[in-house]
């Protein structure tokens, strides 16, 4: 496994490099269903309001009932899903290394918008203040996309490639680059 677990109620979501999702039991760990998508998962499930989302190397990005584990929707990107989601309101938002991040209706997998950058998207978006979106891209820019609209808010170019998940903290983001070298934006 190389992903992050979450944890709704009384479960834990976990996925694996086999391609599965598992629902486990908090009390005692017994699996309580598992749903297959026949692809390495690397990216961590997100739960919200009773539905579980992840992508996958099969190039989807899944929604889930949490409890019952059925399949609500399934969106097919042109690449790889490595990354986590973000949940908002109504919204799952995620990328793809198909170098773009896309917000979908969460009950029913409808697009609500997609953003281009020129790059491949391993890590994982981070949501901010005010609705704002930031995301690191194989093109060496950290995009801040509003996620009302999905337009870009601003650009600011990295000069070096982000593969690691950003953190924000006290309204600074934090990012590692492929030199090895950490930086802040204020």
């Amino acid at each position: 496994m190389q992903s992050s677990a979450a944890v709704w109620k009384d479960w834990l979501y976990i996925t694996s490099k086999s391609g599965k999702l598992y629902c486990l039991e908090l009390a005692n760990g017994q699996v309580l269903w598992e749903y297959d998508t026949q692809a390495p998962i690397t990216s961590s499930p997100s739960v919200y309001k009773g539905v579980v989302s992840f992508g996958s190397n099969s190039r989807f990005q899944y929604a889930l009932d949490a409890e019952s584990g059925k399949e609500l929707w399934k969106f097919r990107t042109s690449s790889s899903i490595e990354s986590s989601a973000v949940m908002k309101g109504r919204q799952v938002i995620f990328s793809s290394n198909d170098g773009y991040v896309y917000s979908l209706d969460r009950k029913t997998g409808v697009k609500n918008w997609e953003y281009k950058t020129l790059g491949k998207i391993p890590s994982s978006p981070v949501l901010g203040k005010g609705g704002i979106l930031y995301v690191a891209s194989l093109d060496g820019f950290v995009h801040a996309v509003d996620t009302d609209s999905g337009e870009r808010v601003w650009k600011y170019n990295a000069q070096d490639k982000i593969v690691a998940p950003m953190s924000l903290h006290d309204g600074r983001l934090y990012y590692g680059t492929m030199s090895g070298d950490v930086k802040v934006l204020k």
